[in-house]
């Protein structure tokens, strides 16, 4: 057999270079989506967080909201209290 001439050394040689680079960039992509694939997993854990977070946040303020309400209610009760008291002692010195 003749030896063969060295541009067919050459691109062998290069097929062989760009074989492993190829081998290379498959087995990247595949890390790749692996790690794409647990970023996808955080990221639907963190928005799951998140909305447990928000609702909780949601009651907070319904609970806020509900004493505030009460502590007017109180308010109220105890000015209505203070007047009463207020108005009684003024008839009982009136009547002095």
């Amino acid at each position: 057999m003749p030896p063969k001439p060295q541009y067919v050394q050459d691109l062998i040689t290069e097929v062989k270079v760009h074989a492993e680079q190829l081998i290379n960039l498959r087995n990247e992509i595949e890390r790749i989506g692996k790690s794409a694939e647990s970023s996808r997993d955080a990221i639907a854990d963190i928005r799951k967080d998140l909305a447990i977070t928000n609702q909780k946040l949601e009651e907070q303020a319904k609970r806020v909201e509900e004493w505030d309400r009460r502590w007017w209610g109180l308010i109220i009760v105890l000015i209505g209290a203070l007047l009463s008291l207020g108005s009684g002692l003024i008839v009982l010195l009136a009547r002095r």
